[in-house]
């Protein structure tokens, strides 16, 4: 069907383009009228000639100049008479181009309707194939549109297990067993699952230690920049009461209030590092922050200090731990919280990042809120450790310039720490804290 179709158009334009080009009947039938008139009147006038002198006075000069006038007019006539000759030649072209016309009329005529049914079959045999894929295409339409929902069901299910899993880390809190329900004879399942997930958690366990090795730096670094809060502890020693570490890690700062003459107890969930923090001869304990504060007798607890670990920790954690170090804490204890700081952009943005346990920044305004709703005192925020390319602001009268904007978001400090107080006179939460 497609060749016959070229073919067709091949040949329409072999007749549009060729050496005999179609010429409209309009210009065929003027050119004859025209030519048929102009042939009558040469016809009629190819043999004209002088008419002979009559009698007169002036015969015999009339004669004269009749005879030598013939001279001429026989070479007259003779051009007429191939003048005439030309026109009928000309008038028999134009009867064979109209000839021709209405043959290559009649061709186009036969070329067009071929041409027409040519289309009509297109025509039928696209409707064909439009019947025959109509199916397929709203199939495809179809399958398009369920690959459409499945990524967005995924990315929804994606977020909703991420929500689920902080929800979880609390509920789990709240089913721990307190020592008020006997615990239940284990059976081999239970002995059996057990084994293979405290095997599962200390390769976890082994693998985020040796992260954390690579990522925190040296011993020294880390004690340099701990060293600071020796000073803030130094007001609590008179309150008597042990100083509690929550994510102790490898133990750097436990073992500088040890050698400060502290009573300092270190708690971490990674059972590797405990082991390396008891190796040294340091007092810590493998086990939950947050459940170990809350098992201490009220206001017994001198102080709490809590460095980077509340970015992993989903927002009810965060609360809780206040809450539970609230109500450990004496009256005038101190509570210590140092995180990454999120308003710089660099940190907030891509180094926080950098630690796959890390949940989500928390901003120092809320953190603050969170200890003041808590019924903490003296809350105040200590920016730390900018950049060392970093140029604090020395406008005299106080201005903040963009300069000191972006300086502060690229090269300020990288972390902060929010440090409070116990009220020396309990008060009622505003968040209804009790002990749970």
């Amino acid at each position: 069907m497609s060749s016959d179709l070229v073919r067709e158009l091949d040949s329409l334009a072999a007749a549009a383009l060729g050496s005999n080009p179609y010429v409209g009947p309009m210009s065929v039938e003027a050119a004859e009228r025209d030519f048929g008139i102009n042939v009558k009147a040469a016809q009629e006038m190819a043999d004209v000639d002088l008419l002979q002198p009559g009698a007169s006075r002036l015969v015999f000069s009339k004669r004269v100049v009749y005879r030598f006038a013939r001279i001429f007019l026989t070479r007259q006539r003779n051009y007429n008479r191939s003048i005439v000759g030309a026109v009928l030649n000309l008038e028999q072209q134009i009867a064979a181009l109209r000839a021709r016309e209405y043959n290559d009329a009649a061709r186009l005529a036969a070329s067009l309707t071929n041409l027409n049914l040519l289309v009509d079959r297109l025509d039928t045999r696209i409707d064909g194939l439009v019947n025959e894929l109509g199916p397929n295409a709203g199939a495809a339409a179809r399958i398009t549109t369920s690959v459409n929902e499945l990524q967005q069901s995924q990315r929804s299910v994606q977020a909703a297990v991420a929500m689920l899993r902080a929800d979880l880390d609390v509920v789990l809190h709240d089913l721990r067993p307190t020592g008020a329900v006997p615990a239940q004879p284990a059976t081999l399942a239970d002995e059996t699952f057990d084994q293979l997930a405290q095997s599962k958690r200390a390769e976890e366990e082994a693998f985020y230690e040796r992260f954390e090795d690579s990522m925190r730096g040296s011993t020294s670094h880390v004690r340099e920049t701990l060293a600071p809060y020796l000073a803030d502890l130094e007001s609590v020693r008179e309150l008597g009461g042990p100083v509690i570490d929550v994510g102790t890690g490898r133990g750097e700062w436990l073992a500088m209030m040890a050698e400060a003459n502290l009573d300092a107890i270190g708690i971490d969930t990674n059972a590797e590092a405990v082991q390396v923090s008891q190796a040294s001869g340091l007092n810590a304990i493998c086990g939950d922050g947050i459940d170990y504060l809350r098992t201490q007798p009220a206001q017994s607890v001198a102080a709490v200090t809590c460095f980077h670990v509340v970015e992993h920790l989903p927002n009810q954690l965060q609360v809780d731990f206040v809450k539970a170090a609230m109500h450990a804490l004496k009256p005038g204890g101190l509570l210590i919280v140092e995180t990454p700081n999120p308003t710089n952009l660099n940190v907030g943005a891509a180094a926080f990042y950098l630690d796959p346990t890390h949940l989500r920044p928390v901003n120092p305004d809320y953190l603050a809120f969170v200890l003041r709703d808590m019924g903490f005192a003296d809350v105040e925020t200590r920016f730390l450790h900018p950049n060392e390319n970093y140029v604090p602001r020395t406008d005299p009268a106080g201005r903040v310039t963009l300069d000191d904007e972006l300086m502060w978001a690229l090269r300020g400090p990288q972390d902060y720490a929010v440090i409070a107080r116990a009220p020396m006179q309990p008060q009622p939460s505003t968040a209804g804290w009790e002990q749970e």
